[in-house]
């Protein structure tokens, strides 16, 4: 059995597209990478691996009711009542994920949840939005 490390980049305000992403500076993405057996890879045009049609199926309906369920957040800028929480909400989103692949996606020998990263603009702080200083600039 040989293995395979495949990879899917997706961010919260593009259609997915699991075989090609541009970066953008000011979006957030997730780079999520599973070891999977060979038997349920292909190859795309780059001679990358991918997941085959049937998981590519699977997972772009997996990762399209994640987005789902987050998006709003996304759309508000990570604030909330008490202020901004970019970095408690970054856990929560890992969280889900993992959950959401392993109950969902994840078969044990073929396919293995390898690793979650954030890349783009995940702003870990930002001060006072009332200040006086913030006010002047943002006029």
């Amino acid at each position: 059995m040989t293995t395979k490390l495949v990879s899917i980049l997706f961010n919260f305000f593009d259609d997915l597209d699991l075989e090609h992403v541009t970066f953008n500076d000011g979006l957030e993405y997730i780079h999520v990478k599973f070891l999977v057996d060979s038997s349920n890879v292909e190859t795309n045009d780059e001679g990358e691996p991918i997941f085959n049609s049937r998981y590519r199926k699977l997972l772009t309906k997996i990762l399209s009711s994640f987005i789902r369920r987050h998006i709003g957040y996304f759309d508000k800028g990570f604030y909330n009542d008490e202020g901004f929480d970019a970095l408690h909400y970054a856990t929560k989103l890992n969280q889900d994920l993992q959950e959401s692949l392993t109950n969902h996606f994840v078969i044990p020998g073929k396919i293995e949840l390898f690793q979650i990263q954030f890349y783009g603009n995940w702003e870990a702080y930002i001060g006072d939005k009332k200040s006086a200083l913030r006010q002047q600039r943002l006029k």
